[in-house]
This record gives structure tokens, C-alpha cells and sequence, in this order.
């Protein structure tokens, strides 16, 4: 009821307890409800300023508040269940890169990477469906397509006298922090790959000592000892029947020297391309007890000599793997280039292995930091009935 209706209602009611009419007033009575008015004045003057103290009170909290959550370090989003953006701050609106009135009513997850929307989803479900604090990293991705790693922390609230929640959304910026992180992770995987590389290097060079040792150096020392033994002077049917035999070991010799220089860098890899190298190498490495099938596809044209040295490296060391340790019969690889990638499948018959073994080998090291560099993916699928399937995708 107005102040001014309430105020003349009470006078009324004053008047008639007091037994008088607006016309039949008395001196005494006069004085005493002018005074009671008058005190009534001054209760309501003071009221009064107790309201307006109070309402300037509210009003500074309110802007202090206020200006606490709008120029906040942290984007603040209040969210519906469907993530439809109900308010936001002013951090929030310069980390999605759009003004308030764009983003009121605008569902959050166009603002986030594509890649990262369904766990965006499930990260939303969990919170509503819980009503626990959630938090999760995520990159969001602005009008300029440009990028920021973001910190989410979500609470979920229930609107007063009403059963529908609301989501109160913490947008964090930790974008220097997570690509500082990614570039010390880069750094440190490119680390472990200087460190297997030079540890495959000093292998190879331990077996190409042993080969040399055993192989060529062995077949050497034999041909000396045969031309300290010749005499064709005395006996010359025999002399050259020795010779006839440094013959064959220097045949045998270059054969050891020429698989040796097809191991360290095939001249077909680098004349020919990876299509004439590949087919040599199967045509080396099949035995009678183990059948190699290659099946290659769109590899007519070069694909660059570094692609090419690396990918004949992975299928040699696999090849080597499968030959050693797989007891397979059979082997078939194929390798399709369709223009955006390679796609390599290596499966054998063999009796599979657990990857979480395997994977500390320097052969299997050696093939996932290869593959790294190339920034491709490698996958494992092994059964001891089936035996072991590889999957690599190599983007060109």
C-alpha cells in the first residue's frame, strides 16, 4: 500500500478511537494528534533515511560485485543443460572473441575445437547429473580461428523456487602453461628419440663390426691363407685347383659385402624409389619356412627421399621382428599410398606378443620414434591364436 494511503488510513483510525468527527475537535485533543503525527513524521523521516542509507549501501555492493565479476582474471558462463549460454562476463566474452549480446543464448560448444565437443558433452553430463565440481582442459577456438587452452571448472545450482538447475561455468586461460607444456613434452620426446636413434646407431654398428668380423673378415683371412699355400712351381694341377677355390670365397666374399651395403642403404631405395627397394628386400629375407606377401599400392611415383628411407627402415625392422621372434610361416604387407597418406598393414600368423614387453625393445623404439618424426601413428593388435596385426598411417 502507497506510504500517503497507509498514512491517512491510520489517521482515520486515530480519529475514531478518539471518539471525534473532522469537524468536532478540541484544543487538548488537537495538540496530542499533531504531536503523535509529528513523532509519526519523524519515525517515517528516519525510516526513510535508514531505506536510502541502505538502498546506497546495496547499490555499492552491487557495483563492487558487479565489477569484481566483470573484469574477473577468470571468464564466468552460466549455462542451461543443453550448454546455451544464459550470461557471461567480460573475460569470457574476450576469451570466445565475440561481445555479450552474440554469445547470450549462443551454445557453448561452437565455441569449442571440434575434436574436443564430445568430451565437452560428457564432461556437461557429468556435472548435472552428479552436481559435484567438475573440471577438464579444452581448446577453444574464436571467429579468427585462432586458439586458447582453456581450464573449465563446473558447479551445477538449482534456481531458487524452481526445480531447473543452472551450470556456473570458471573459464581459465592456462594457454602459455599447456603450450609451454606441449613444447617441453616435444622437447623431451625429441630427446628420447636422439637417445634410442643413437642407441640403434651403436646396435647397427655392433652388428656390422660382427658381420664384418665374422662374415667378410673371416672369408678374407681364409683367401690369404690359401695364396700362403699355393705352389704352382711343383704342383700346378693343384695350384689351380686353389685358386679355383679363392675364387669362389671371393664371390662369396662380394655377395657378404653387397648384402651388407643393401642393409646400411639399398642404391635401389635411392636410384629407384621405395616400390623397387621394398620388393628386393622380401625377395632377400623369404625362406622356405617364412613367405612374404607384398602388396603395393599407388607407390609408381617417388614420395620423397626421407619418407622414403624411414618407411624402408620401419618394414625392414618389422620384417626382422616377424623373422625372429614371431614363429609365423607367413606374412603379408601392404602398403597403399592414396594420395593423403600411407597406410601400412603388417600381419603375420604367428604367436603375438604383449606390447607392454615389447615396447621397451630398441627395435619397437626405433619404429614409434620413426614414425613420430613423420608425425604418424602406429597401432598394435596381437593374439596368440592370430598373431599380430600392424597398423601405421604416415601423412604425405
Amino acid at each position: 500500500m502507497p506510504e500517503r494511503a497507509k498514512l491517512k488510513e491510520i489517521a482515520e483510525k486515530k480519529l475514531k478511537l478518539l471518539g471525534l468527527n473532522q469537524n468536532g475537535f478540541d484544543g487538548k485533543q488537537t495538540q496530542e494528534l499533531i504531536h503523535d503525527l509529528q513523532v509519526y513524521q519523524v519515525e517515517l523521516e528516519m525510516q526513510n533515511e535508514e531505506l536510502v542509507k541502505g538502498k546506497e549501501e546495496n547499490e555499492n555492493l552491487f557495483n563492487k560485485y558487479h565489477d569484481l565479476y566483470e573484469f574477473a582474471p577468470v571468464g564466468y558462463v552460466t549455462l542451461d543443460q543443453t550448454a546455451i549460454i544464459l550470461e557471461t562476463n567480460l573475460t569470457a566474452t574476450i576469451l570466445l572473441g565475440k561481445k555479450k549480446r552474440f554469445l547470450i543464448k549462443r551454445r557453448f560448444q561452437s565455441f569449442i575445437n571440434p575434436l574436443y565437443v564430445d568430451n565437452f558433452y560428457l564432461f556437461m553430463q557429468r556435472a548435472f547429473k552428479e552436481e559435484t565440481r567438475q573440471t577438464m582442459e579444452i581448446e577453444l577456438i574464436d571467429k579468427n580461428r585462432n586458439s586458447v587452452w582453456t581450464l573449465l571448472e563446473a558447479i551445477v545450482i538449482k534456481k531458487e523456487n524452481t526445480k531447473e538447475k543452472e551450470c556456473r561455468l570458471a573459464i581459465i586461460d592456462i594457454d602459455e602453461k599447456k603450450k609451454s607444456a606441449i613444447k617441453l613434452n616435444a622437447s623431451i620426446a625429441e630427446a628420447e628419440i636422439l637417445t634410442v636413434t643413437l642407441a640403434t646407431q651403436e646396435e647397427e654398428r655392433m652388428r656390422i663390426s660382427e658381420s664384418l668380423h665374422n662374415g667378410i673378415g673371416q672369408l678374407l683371412y681364409a683367401i690369404k691363407l690359401m695364396f700362403e699355400r699355393i705352389d704352382l712351381k711343383d704342383d700346378l694341377e693343384q695350384g689351380r685347383k686353389q685358386l679355383k677355390e679363392i675364387d669362389l670365397l671371393l664371390l662369396e666374399a662380394i655377395d657378404e659385402t653387397r648384402r651388407m651395403s643393401f642393409e646400411l642403404m639399398p642404391r635401389l631405395l635411392k636410384d629407384y624409389g621405395l616400390k623397387e627397394a621394398l620388393e628386393e628386400l622380401i625377395r632377400r629375407v623369404s625362406i622356405p619356412k617364412l613367405h612374404f606377401d607384398l602388396d603395393l599400392i599407388g607407390l609408381d611415383k617417388r614420395i620423397g627421399s626421407t619418407i622414403e628411407t624411414h618407411v624402408f627402415r620401419i618394414i625392414q625392422e618389422l620384417i626382422t621382428n616377424v623373422s625372429r621372434h614371431s614363429g609365423a610361416d607367413h606374412c603379408k604387407i601392404v602398403i597403399v599410398n592414396n594420395g593423403d597418406a600411407l597406410k601400412i598393414e603388417i600381419e603375420d600368423n604367428g604367436i603375438g606378443f604383449l606390447f607392454n614387453e615389447t615396447k621397451k625393445g630398441i627395435g619397437i623404439k626405433s619404429i614409434q620414434n620413426r614414425i613420430s618424426l613423420l608425425h604418424g601413428n602406429i597401432t598394435f593388435i596381437s593374439s596368440a591364436v592370430e598373431g599380430v596385426k600392424i597398423c601405421i598411417t604416415i601423412p604425405l
